[in-house]
């Protein structure tokens, strides 16, 4: 198959040089073929001419049919052998078809070659309709004609076989009708007969040949890298259509490492099953730390031995090996599945990495190497930050929360500062251990003090002394009621906490007997462990329990008592409880509200007591079954008391599809009626201002861009909890009124441009409304370590404003900044300035520095729980001013481009692999010895995006227009002032060595040369100002 464009010219040529040219038109899709036909005449078998024809050294005979026309495709820029046994008369021809000339050579030492058909091809032609395919349709060279053999050589546009797929096994064929081009064959059954010839020893052997009345067949069972021809016909057509193919090699067998050292790798493979190939080829790879391929280099392999050395490898390199066998036939080519083997650097993959053990505070983790020979050593990184660098496999984390989740990275590290490989896993800490569990005989309770951690809960098992089970659960708080126990019986009390499958290490045991008053018998199974001083005390719960069980569970976002979901459900099951006791003779109140799994998980269970509601009597506890009774005797729909415990038949409203519309970002809370929505931890409502539905957006940063006004808000807790103390906000520098709900900061302007101070800036295509709203901590804070701006921006086409659009912005803000994109998610960019490489302590004033001290700056993306917790952060370019102003005049450049500009800047971090990035470099003044600030511009990556410049760097046009459509911002720190110890130290550097340079050589060569030297200097102080600037 070719193609052809126009004015493409067909060249005969033949031993009398006569040569034959046409025009084929214009471009179009050309499929060359070799037709025959073998026709029935009267003549005895013994009156005919032995026939025979043969295609590059194959006999054509045993294909097709007697009596019908055959043709088979012929590949292009290849050169094709065809000779002709009739009777008597031998002729042989040579024809290739040019795709790069658009040409069909013919050579042949016999100059009987035709353009028009004779009378018995005319003849033959005739069983065609005008419509029905030929294969040697267009401009046919006619090489042979007479009465009951023709052999000609054409080409057609509307070829009707497609080879579909192959592999080394199987060849797929489809056929359309020949008409028309494209549509497919009309959806009547036609039994088409399709068979397949196999190529070997100078014949054609038939494999198989079936019937069909699909549009395609599955031509399967065959041999890897070997010639085939498919055939297909349909009945009552004049015409057998063939195509030639081969199939897929098979994939190349035994691949492997038979030896390597640290400059070199030997692999070996053995030849495929079939030992059909033509070549092969070898691609080694070459990886970085974190399994990517830098490099990549193809190796073609065409004879034995099947041996290949890489050799001169740099030192610490690490490489990968992928091997194919290529089968190839005339231009036709295939290709076997890619076998990969790891080089050397399995022998320096970091292998099996856990976390290997949780405590409260700390993890460990644990890992493996092939060969530690290769690995100098190993760097561990806890959020990000490095850790320690450690020549063992295991290293513990301490000082954390208890019941969190980490994110943790080890990096095995060969020579100074290779990174050989990169291993990252989800790390948790563990449950705390339970402290303080006491038995309380007038209430009937069992309490501890240890609060459940973030995420986990109480586990407990109560036995008889002698083992036998008395009941077990879950709690979510520390207390468990134990009323209605048989008296006389001593109980064994278990209590555990337990997180993300882990469970304390070690469990408290409490012995008691439910006839006393508590004699307290504490046995822990680790006694050293053993700890904490229990600040609840027994008057705290003299008052009586009582269950109540609902049939729902509390979803995973209320398990955390602390957290708003979880109290706002705790005010309403109170609410609740008090209406259903509000007749009652003697005013109650309820209190120490707990929540328990009950019923294998299907069901809740709440305990609560009721104490006296009157001051006086507050510590008089009230009589549970007085209660009971009470709640029994007023019995509403749905209330039932049975066994002393109080069912109350709410139905799962959360559960069910067609009645929860809660949106996103919120909890559905059932409430023993109903139903209602909260937001999560971190979110807020902002539903006044789109809907009655609660609507749940994380720090509650809302903007609304409409044809008419511009709608923002932002959480007061959110302000209140960053700021770290009670905040003032000023909206447009006051020029318009901020007002405040329960909960949010909000505004609402017109796009008026004297309304509010909205900032109006117009360019040819978009206006766009920009409103900042500044955060400062109050006035009786005198400390202030934070600053805050909140930008709304709405973005407007010019040709029409009633389009709303919102866009990500840069924004020009110090020390922290909120990129605000499609109304509802915010990716911050911190940076900050550090007193030392331990990036512990930070400035938060404005501090005087020395030239010999180092600045240590650190910027960091914070996008968790986001919908950008997965990208990465770059420092592109960062640079110091004399003022806050980022676009100030006067610049001194540090970065440029991501890669230093300044001899003392130092990356402590890999710049673009994380959402931090550490840097640091020394001292410096600017020109006019004013204090100055340091801005880096950011930008964001998503993470299949390269986040990595390789320096020098050289950025394209195209790379600096996506920098600036990648969300991206700005932060700075400062201000710096240089130290006044000396003269001296009061300069940068370079200019401390020619001042030095002026006095050395002044003292020796005289006065003269002095005031030369001096002459000098000021220049070079002169020129290194310029390039400040």
């Amino acid at each position: 198959m070719t193609t052809m464009c126009k004015n493409i010219v067909i060249f005969a040529l033949i031993s009398v040089h006569i040569q034959f040219s046409r025009s084929l038109g214009d471009c179009t899709i050309y499929n060359f073929s070799i037709c025959w036909l073998l026709k029935d005449t009267n003549a005895t078998p013994t009156a005919r001419p032995n026939i025979s024809a043969w295609l590059n050294e194959a006999e054509l005979m045993s294909i097709g049919k007697f009596g019908k026309f055959n043709s088979l495709t012929v590949q292009t820029s290849e050169r094709h052998s065809l000779k002709l046994q009739y009777g008597d008369l031998a002729r042989t021809w040579t024809f290739s078809v040019s795709d790069s000339l658009h040409t069909i050579e013919l050579q042949s030492i016999d100059s009987a070659i035709e353009e028009t058909p004779n009378e018995f091809s005319v003849d033959a032609f005739s069983v065609f309709s005008p419509e029905q395919f030929f294969a040697c349709e267009k401009d046919p060279l006619y090489l042979h004609q007479s009465e009951d053999f023709i052999l000609m050589l054409g080409h057609t546009t509307r070829f009707p076989l497609k080879l579909e797929s192959h592999s080394s096994y199987m060849l797929l064929v489809s056929w359309r009708d020949t008409h028309d081009p494209t549509p497919p064959l009309p959806q009547t059954h036609h039994h088409s007969s399709v068979s397949i010839y196999h190529r070997e020893l100078g014949a054609y052997t038939t494999l198989s040949v079936d019937t069909t009345d699909a549009q395609y067949y599955r031509f399967s069972s065959l041999q890897g890298c070997m010639p085939y021809v498919a055939c297909h016909e349909l009945p009552a057509r004049p015409s057998v259509t063939c195509l030639s193919t081969i199939t897929d090699p098979d994939v190349p067998r035994n691949f492997q490492v038979t030896s390597w050292n640290t400059s070199q790798v030997t692999v070996s493979w053995h030849c495929p099953r079939n030992n059909k190939f033509s070549l092969f080829l070898l691609t080694m790879l070459h990886l970085n730390g974190t399994d990517h391929v830098v490099e990549e280099t193809v190796y073609r392999h065409t004879r034995q031995p099947l041996i290949f050395t890489a050799s001169d490898l740099p030192p610490c390199s690490r490489v990968q090996f992928g091997l194919q066998t290529v089968c190839v036939s005339g231009i036709e080519s295939r290709t076997s599945k890619t076998v990969m083997i790891d080089g050397n650097s399995a022998h320096s993959s970091i292998q099996s990495i856990r976390q290997s053990s949780a405590g409260p505070d700390t993890y460990t983790l644990s890992w493996s190497v092939m060969d530690a020979s290769l690995i100098a050593v190993f760097k561990v990184y806890h959020q990000g930050a490095l850790q320690a660098s450690t020549f063992l496999t295991t290293h513990s984390v301490v000082g954390l929360v208890p019941c969190q989740h980490y994110a943790a990275r080890v990096e095995a590290v060969c020579g100074e500062s290779i990174v050989m490989n990169v291993k990252t896993l989800q790390t948790h800490t563990g449950p705390r251990v339970v402290s303080d569990l006491r038995y309380q005989a007038e209430d009937s309770i069992a309490l501890w003090s240890s609060p459940s951690s973030p995420g986990g809960a109480f586990s407990y098992s109560l036995t008889l002394e002698d083992g036998s089970p008395v009941r077990s659960g879950r709690l979510r708080e520390p207390l468990l009621s134990l009323g209605h126990l048989p008296p006389g019986l001593p109980y064994v009390l278990e209590v555990w906490e337990e997180c993300h499958g882990w469970e304390s290490p070690s469990r408290v045991v409490l012995c008691f007997d439910a006839r006393k008053a508590p004699e307290v018998d504490v046995r822990q199974t680790d006694k050293a462990l053993l700890m904490g001083n229990g600040d609840m005390t027994a008057d705290d719960f003299m008052r009586s329990s009582l269950a109540m069980i609902v049939p729902w569970r509390l979803p995973p976002e209320l398990e955390d008592p602390k957290s708003p979901p979880r109290l706002q459900l705790k005010r309403i099951v109170i609410n609740k409880i008090s209406e259903l006791v509000k007749d009652f003779p003697h005013p109650e109140s309820v209190d120490a509200l707990t929540f328990e799994d009950y019923g294998n998980g299907t069901q809740t269970k709440i305990g609560f007591v009721m104490r006296k509601a009157s001051v006086k009597e507050a510590r008089v506890p009230s009589s549970s079954a007085e209660m009971l009774t009470f709640i029994r005797s007023h019995s509403q729909t749905g209330i039932t008391v049975n066994d002393d415990i109080i069912y109350w038949d709410d139905p799962d409203e959360c559960s069910m599809l067609e009645l929860n519309q809660c949106t996103p970002h919120s909890v559905c809370i059932n409430t023993l009626d109903s139903y209602t929505c909260v937001c999560q931890s971190g979110y807020y409502d902002i539903s006044p201002f789109l809907s009655p539905t609660t609507a749940c957006r994380e720090k509650g940063l809302f903007t609304q861009c409409s044809q008419d006004f511009i709608t923002g808000s932002v959480a007061k807790a959110h302000l209140v909890d960053y700021l770290g103390g009670n905040v003032t906000v000023v909206l447009n520098d006051g020029q318009c009124p901020v007002s405040e709900s329960g909960t949010l900061y909000y505004f609402r302007a017109s796009h008026h441009p004297s309304h509010c101070g909205t900032r109006i800036v117009v360019n040819r295509t978009h206006t766009e409304f920009m409103n900042v709203l500044t955060v400062t901590l109050s006035r009786e804070m005198v400390i202030t370590r934070r600053d805050l701006k909140v930008v709304w921006k709405c973005i407007y086409p010019t040709s029409y404003l009633h389009n709303t659009e919102m866009n990500v912005h840069l924004e020009w803000v110090p020390s922290y900044t909120l990129v605000e994109s499609n109304s509802s998610h915010i990716l911050e960019v911190v940076m900050a300035l550090y007193k030392d490489d331990s990036f512990t302590d930070n400035y938060t004033n404005a501090v005087t520095l020395y030239p010999d001290d180092f600045l240590y700056l650190e910027v960091i993306l914070n996008a968790h729980n986001t919908f950008a917790s997965d990208l990465l952060l770059e420092v592109v370019t960062c640079w110091a001013t004399e003022s806050s102003n980022p676009l100030d005049k006067t610049q001194g450049i540090l970065l440029r481009d991501g890669c230093p500009v300044d001899r003392t800047f130092m990356w402590l971090s890999e710049n673009g692999m994380a959402q931090m990035t550490r840097f640091s470099v020394q001292m410096f003044s600017m020109p006019a010895g004013l204090p100055f600030y340091i801005h880096c511009l950011t930008r964001v990556c998503a993470p299949d995006e390269n986040c990595t410049t390789t320096c020098p760097a050289k950025m394209s046009s195209k790379v600096r227009r996506d920098l600036r459509q990648t969300p991206s911002t700005v932060v700075s720190a400062g201000p710096l002032l240089v130290g006044n110890i000396s003269s001296t130290r009061s300069t940068h550097s370079k200019w401390k060595e020619v001042a030095m340079l002026v006095t050395i050589l002044g003292g020796s060569i005289g006065f003269l040369v002095l005031t030369l030297l001096v002459v000098t200097a000021v220049k070079t102080l002169l020129n290194h100002s310029g390039r400040v600037q």
